[in-house]
């Protein structure tokens, strides 16, 4: 079957040459939903996947009332199996299993290890010619508890509330889904929950706090700029309008939290030889 590739973006001209160059590699077509970038995010693309689709988004802003359905839009033209990803999360691991699956309406959940920058390297630039996931392997895995300090993150905000809450084993992320539907339709943020059926054949290399530099702090800082101001007023993805300094303090309280990840990713990244 086909495997088709899909993302949405708004100025991400940091991460597409490693995500672009990894993905075309396992990927036979990718469609990327381009928010008015107006950085070198469409050219880039252009550059590395020249037959990969750009297509205009309809909205102005993203929205996650409205991201989701023009993403289900876009899959229901594609046979096969199909993936959306955002520019943070790398797929890896065994893509030849797909191609023994013949049966129609499968599912396979892949779980998230959340990558953090190790302490001594912050404020350092990684090869951008080398696979992020052979370079940076410091972080969290989906099933490791996360403790915080109890110090404040968002001056009140009901993230804290939020994190607090789940202060005993709170997970950094949840799965997303590799399918092969003619029409699936998604939950908020296209999580998904069920970790006693995670994959053992796939894991995403999630990418929001690492590298953590001047380059990945102004992405994450400024994606507030493009989003629909309706969602923070409906308590959605209210940690996108952070700022730096609670974003920066966010990732400390993971950081404290993270380990050495190599031997995990190792072992996902040989299935793909």
């Amino acid at each position: 079957m086909k495997k088709t590739l899909i993302s949405h973006i708004w100025n991400e001209e940091y991460l597409l040459p490693w995500w672009l160059n990894h993905h075309k590699k396992y990927f036979d077509h990718g469609i990327i939903i381009d928010y008015h970038s107006t950085d070198r995010s469409v050219e880039i693309i252009k550059e590395i996947c020249p037959t990969w689709e750009v297509v205009p988004s309809i909205n102005q802003k993203m929205s996650a009332l409205t991201l989701e359905r023009e993403t289900e839009d876009i899959e229901r033209k594609h046979p096969g199996w199909k993936m959306v990803l955002n520019t943070t999360e790398f797929l890896i691991g065994n893509y030849k299993k797909l191609d023994t699956i013949l049966e129609k309406n499968q599912v396979i959940l892949v779980p998230t290890v959340q990558m953090m920058e190790h302490p001594d390297f912050e404020e350092t630039y990684p090869d951008s010619n080398i696979e992020l996931f052979k370079q940076k392997t410091y972080g969290i895995h989906y099933n490791d508890p996360i403790r915080y300090s109890g110090k404040e993150i968002t001056h009140g905000r009901r993230w804290d509330q939020h994190i607090y809450q789940w202060n005993s084993g709170w997970k950094t992320r949840s799965h997303r889904l590799l399918h092969n539907h003619d029409d699936f339709a998604y939950p908020l943020g296209r999580h998904f929950g069920d970790y006693d059926k995670s994959s053992k054949d796939f894991i995403i290399v999630y990418y929001r706090f690492c590298p953590w530099n001047k380059k990945m702090i102004h992405r994450i800082s400024a994606i507030k700029n493009n989003l629909d101001s309706e969602d923070l007023k409906q308590g959605l993805g209210y940690y996108h309008f952070l700022d730096t300094e609670e974003h920066t303090r966010w990732m400390k309280e993971w950081q404290a939290n993270a380990r050495d990840l190599t031997e995990y990713i190792d072992h996902f990244t040989k299935m793909m030889e």
